[in-house]
C-alpha cells in the first residue's frame, strides 16, 4: 500500500516576528521579485508561514521539478499532492492543464508548450510579468477556438536584441 504525502506549509511551529513594521513587510511582500522571496525562504525558516507559495525554479515534462539553490530535483511529481499555490521562477515546459489552477505568480524566462495548444487566457497568466525571453509553442487559441495573432503574443514577450536575436519556435 502506497502512502500519499501531502505537501503543505500549514504545519509550522510558530509565526515569525519581523524586525520591520507590518506596513514595510507588506510592501516588501507585494513588490518582491522571485529571487528576493526565494532568499527570504532560505534565510528564515518561518517565512513560508507569512508568504504561502511553493517556489519552483524549473518545471519540465513528466513533472520534473528543479529547485536551483537547494539542489533538489523531484521526478514524476504528483501535482494533486500540492495544496499550496506556486510561483514559477525560470522555466516551464510541462503539461499546462495540470499546473494552471496552482499558479499564483509566474516570472518565467522560458516557456515551452510544443506538445499542446494553450488557451489565450492561460498564456496571459504565463506572460503577465513580461519576463519571457524564450518561447516554444504550437498554438495559442482564443475562447472561440481561433488562433491568436503573433502580434498579440509578442506584446507579452520581452524582446532582447544584442548578441543573439530573440528565440521564437512557433510551429
Amino acid at each position: 500500500m502506497v502512502k500519499k504525502v501531502t505537501i503543505s506549509f500549514k504545519n509550522m511551529y510558530k509565526q515569525q516576528g519581523f524586525d520591520f513594521p507590518y506596513e514595510i513587510m507588506r510592501y516588501i511582500l507585494a513588490k518582491a521579485s522571485y529571487e528576493v522571496v526565494k532568499k527570504l525562504y532560505f534565510t528564515c525558516k518561518y517565512f513560508p508561514e507569512k508568504y504561502r507559495l511553493f517556489l519552483i525554479d524549473k518545471l519540465y515534462m513528466c513533472n520534473k521539478v528543479i529547485f536551483k539553490d537547494s539542489s533538489k530535483t523531484f521526478s514524476n511529481f504528483d501535482v494533486t499532492l500540492l495544496n499550496e499555490k506556486i510561483w514559477l521562477g525560470d522555466t516551464f515546459n510541462s503539461n499546462s492543464l495540470l499546473w494552471m489552477p496552482k499558479i499564483e505568480q509566474c516570472t518565467i524566462k522560458e516557456l515551452g508548450l510544443i506538445c499542446e495548444d494553450i488557451a489565450w487566457n492561460d498564456f496571459k497568466i504565463f506572460a503577465k510579468a513580461e519576463t519571457i525571453e524564450k518561447i516554444s509553442i504550437s498554438k495559442v487559441l482564443d475562447s472561440d477556438g481561433k488562433m491568436v495573432a503573433l502580434e498579440d503574443i509578442c506584446a507579452f514577450i520581452r524582446l532582447k536584441f544584442g548578441k543573439s536575436p530573440p528565440f521564437f519556435d512557433i510551429q
